[in-house]
């Protein structure tokens, strides 16, 4: 079942995003790329989920969640022990078919958001503590390209 953010999935939707960057994405990138990547500071994190609109995928225990910034995709993470059974899928299939919607996707979620109909822009890169983590800029209109 997939709803809105509450207050008190705060801490859980926290321990998904670490997991699934210290988890996932090792295949990609080395253990200092994410180490940085996962320092995002638990009062900013909440800063983001006060600030944008938070769906949370939930089906006994919450599993993933995806937050959207008026037409950015800017969060979306599942449990690493959960990954490819159609969470971040039915998360994604909720996002607005009448907008375009850009996305900055990790090297991990690339061949994904390629699947769901998104265009790669560009590649591109952000320093987190003095950490190079490459990244793409990925967008997908309402005819789901550029």
């Amino acid at each position: 079942m997939i709803r809105r953010y509450k207050k008190e999935d705060s801490s859980v939707l926290y321990e998904i995003f670490k997991d699934a960057i210290l988890d996932s994405t090792g295949d990609e990138y080395s253990l200092k790329e994410r180490q940085a990547w996962s320092s995002l500071p638990f009062e900013r994190f909440l800063e983001i989920l006060s600030r944008e609109e938070v769906y949370v995928y939930e089906d006994g225990a919450i599993l993933g969640f995806m937050t959207l910034d008026g037409d950015y995709l800017d969060l979306l993470y599942v449990r690493s022990d959960h990954q490819r059974k159609g969470i971040a899928r039915a998360l994604v299939a909720m996002l607005p078919k009448d907008k375009k919607i850009t996305v900055h996707s990790s090297m991990t979620a690339l061949p994904f958001f390629l699947e769901m109909g998104f265009v790669m822009i560009k590649e591109s890169y952000a320093l987190r503590d003095e950490e190079r983590l490459s990244y793409f800029e990925m967008v997908k209109d309402e005819e789901g390209h550029r």
